[in-house]
């Protein structure tokens, strides 16, 4: 369904026309009936010659209610450019004019009303006025009609040339998840809350479970209408009336959107490409606040120039928003953005990355990026997003690049298809990212065996951190590596699989010295320090020793060979098997030790998983 929106100038007959078309005013507040003057959004539908069932969008026309327009104006597929017969082009005509250009809304009519209050020739006047001030905009050879909303003449002309115009549309593919940017909140007695929009990218269903953005709070579907007709399922672009269970009307106020949950993460920073309009009375500086209007939100934005130090009128650069409350857009959702005093539209333009990372200004590559991100298809946004960002789970990736659907799933096909992402466990890599990742760690691990021969290898974290990756990020490179063959995992510690601790002969004969001895002390091992000190062995070496599995180390100062060991372990089962446990009196008595050494054994014992302890004692795990 095409949803079809007004512009134009206050008093130029915008909201007569809309009554004259479909026989409903879309004035509903008391003080637009008694002022005869348009405030805030209305909503009209009709259906055309042809059939077609449409949605109008009635917007008001004075300067002080642009942001009123531009929340009307954002979920349009066409617009009715409405321009009064007996006034011509007027300063709201011209803004109107410039939002729809910078909203990308190139379809539409241009009405002339009024028709019925001026000569013929007047009309031409205003007709030529009319192409002239359209001329290089987005509505640049628009069909012009002329009509009297009073008399009702040039209206079934003018519903012809709607059908016309739409049979030239295409309608926007629809195969996403449901998207509703909310225009209006209100409450019906025995309903509770209801909110209005302009349904995009998917289909709308009844009892469906709807997250509120940007505050989070969780609802559901409690019924739809569109056109005053209850329905069970919504299609995309629809104008759609809804009924929330679980929230308030303050909990859904205009420029909240409604997404399925965990669909869209709230921004307070995005990319953009922003032109400024010819008619801006100066350029813009890098840093200004401006007000910021996207789907029906109106937020203040701080303006980053990315490769230029001032925006001229007329031209367009690379920025970076930073925003005071959260957005929720999507990836090529328009924006239109007005100074702050005096209030009016100064340009707009188009989101290509809706939660992003701050950027370097006048860097040749954050540009180029840039620049692909912006002609590229999604799959190249998932591409672009993390060469830009890094590794990313699915379910973050997804968000930063518009949402999880179809459409993100059918994307990331085609990127692992083309071997431009790599994925490892939960985490997806750009591929020349992670073959980048994976020299890294392969530098960083052959340089730490360099430096310390004696030893097994790198801690984790401290590989981790070198990398600068999260936990998560961290361990699935890991298994990836592993099972490349790349590295060898031993508990806390990374190698390289093909490192290998090689002792001098000096070293070999200090540690066999020191194994034997701790060999023929049996359980009452001699004291760790004594002995290292007594045959030169380095407290890298000890290390060494048992990370090779020759030594194996029980207490700070308590150590033992490693079959020596092993017969010790034996011979502790045999006694838990033949008790049902033990404890460390029994263990000093069968030993004829102390509790010195029995006490670090059962601890050991128990950190390996080999015992568990129940009060005192020991048991089989």
């Amino acid at each position: 369904m095409f949803t079809i929106g007004t512009a134009g100038h206050i008093d130029h007959g915008k909201s007569a026309l809309v009554n004259a078309l479909t026989g409903i005013d879309p004035d509903r507040l008391p003080e637009e009936k008694s002022r005869g003057m348009t405030i805030d959004l209305g909503f009209a539908w009709l259906t055309l010659p042809s059939g077609r069932d449409i949605s109008i969008v009635d917007v008001p026309g004075h300067e002080r209610f642009i942001r009123n327009m531009v929340a009307g104006a954002g979920g349009i597929d066409a617009a009715l450019l409405v321009i009064a017969g007996d006034e011509g082009v007027m300063p709201q005509t011209r803004e109107h004019l410039a939002i729809l250009d910078v909203l990308g809304i190139d379809a539409g009519l241009i009405v002339i009303t009024k028709c019925d209050l001026v000569e013929p020739d007047w009309l031409e006047l205003v007709a030529a006025e009319a192409l002239e001030v359209v001329e290089g905009s987005s509505l640049d050879g628009s069909p012009i009609a002329t009509v009297s909303s009073t008399r009702r003449t040039g209206l079934n002309r003018l519903l012809g040339e709607l059908d016309d115009l739409l049979d030239g549309l295409e309608q926007t593919p629809a195969g996403g998840r449901p998207r509703l940017p909310v225009d209006r909140a209100f409450s019906v007695s025995g309903y509770g809350t209801v909110v209005t929009g302009t349904l995009i990218d998917g289909p709308l269903k009844q009892g469906q479970g709807l997250e509120v953005l940007p505050s989070g709070v969780r609802t559901r579907v409690r019924g739809i209408q569109s056109h005053r007709t209850a329905v069970e399922e919504l299609e995309s672009g629809s104008r759609a009336a809804v009924n929330l269970s679980g929230v308030e009307v303050s909990d859904v106020p205009r420029g909240s959107v409604l997404a399925v949950p965990g669909d869209l993460r709230p921004s307070r920073l995005l990319d953009a490409r922003l032109s400024l309009l010819g008619s801006a009375m100066k350029p813009l500086k890098n840093g200004t606040e401006i007000a910021m209007h996207t789907g029906t939100a109106e937020v203040r934005a701080a303006v980053r120039l990315l490769d230029v130090d001032a925006l001229e009128p007329g031209a367009s650069a690379w920025v970076q928003m930073r925003v005071r409350q959260p957005v929720s857009a999507k990836q090529g959702d328009r924006f239109v953005v007005r100074q702050l005093s005096p209030a009016v539209t100064i340009g707009g333009g188009e989101i290509v990355a809706p939660k992003a990372s701050r950027l370097r200004r006048h860097d040749l590559d954050v540009l180029e990026r840039l620049e692909r991100l912006a002609t590229g298809d999604m799959a190249d946004s998932i591409v672009l997003t993390l060469e830009r960002s890094g590794p990313m789970r699915r379910r973050e990736l997804a968000e930063a690049t518009g949402g999880p659907g179809p459409e993100f799933d059918q994307a990331m096909a085609k990127a692992l298809k083309a071997e431009q992402v790599v994925h490892a466990g939960n985490t997806y890599f750009e591929s020349e990212g992670l073959r980048r990742l994976v020299n890294a760690a392969k530098s960083l691990l052959a340089e730490f065996h360099e430096a310390n021969p004696l030893r097994s290898g790198l801690q984790r974290e401290e590989l981790r951190n070198r990398l600068r990756l999260g936990s998560g990020q961290f361990n699935d490179l890991i298994s990836f590596l592993e099972l490349e063959g790349v590295v060898q995992v031993d508990g806390a510690v990374v190698r390289l699989a093909s490192h290998r601790v090689e002792l001098t002969e000096e070293q070999e004969r200090a540690a066999s010295a020191l194994l034997e001895v701790l060999n023929m002390g049996g359980f009452n091992a001699p004291p760790l320090n004594e002995l290292a000190k007594r045959f030169g062995v380095t407290d890298e070496l000890l290390e060494s020793l048992g990370a090779g599995g020759r030594l194996v180390r029980v207490g700070s100062n308590l150590a033992y060979e490693a079959d020596s060991f092993e017969g010790i372990k034996d011979s502790i089962m045999k006694l838990i098997e033949d008790r049902g446990r033990i404890d460390v009196a029994g263990l000093r008595d069968h030993f004829a030790s102390s509790r010195k050494y029995c006490l670090p054994i059962l601890e050991y014992l128990d950190s390996a998983g080999i015992t568990r302890r129940v009060g005192d004692f020991r048991v089989k795990r």
